[in-house]
């Protein structure tokens, strides 16, 4: 899951991922919110079961 406020580069990132063989999916989603983070944690961990973290 790739989540940013600008969809557009989140879509961007996800079709880079996708295209060298990977699996992605964008949204858009300010992870500066608590409450927001809190969702894309939990879509990640409890529903994938991975989750990694670049910045």
């Amino acid at each position: 899951m790739i989540a940013d406020l600008d969809l557009a580069a989140a879509e961007q990132t996800a079709g880079s991922i996708v295209s060298g063989g990977g699996t992605a999916a964008a949204m858009k989603c300010d992870v500066t919110d608590p409450e927001k983070f809190e969702a894309i944690f939990n879509l990640n961990v409890f529903s994938i079961f991975r989750l990694e973290c670049g910045y």
